[in-house]
């Protein structure tokens, strides 16, 4: 997996590696690289996940005419918190974004909107 890990950075795509019990999750973020992304993959195939290709097909402007929003959240932060929604469990969605309980402690003391975040997730 790290020599895939490596192909995808050399291509710039910058991605983040997941691991979970018997995959990987590969995030990659922004809509430009999205794009970059899926003209790479998909360039001269013809076998692909049907239900992917179409999602990420529906982007119909050139990558180098999109631009990349800057997000409130940083990436990490927002994998955090969607596998905190799936699993419920803060030493397990440490694991599979790759952080240290400390890191986990250190955004809820300083950064509020990740702290209201938890605690909705918490209340629901």
């Amino acid at each position: 997996m790290l020599a895939f890990k490596e192909i995808l950075e050399s291509r710039e795509f910058n991605p983040l590696l997941v691991s979970e019990k018997n995959h990987y999750r590969i995030y990659i973020s922004s809509r430009r690289t999205i794009k970059r992304f899926s003209d790479w993959i998909y360039n001269n195939k013809c076998l692909y996940l049907r239900r992917k290709f179409e999602i990420l097909a529906k982007e119909k402007l050139d990558a180098e005419l999109l631009q990349d929003k800057n997000s409130k959240t940083p990436t990490r932060q927002r994998i955090f918190l969607n596998e905190f929604k799936i699993y419920g469990c803060v030493k397990t969605s440490c694991n599979h974004v790759g952080i240290s309980l400390e890191t986990y402690e250190k955004w809820l003391k300083m950064d509020l909107k990740f702290n209201e975040s938890i605690k909705k997730i918490k209340d629901q």
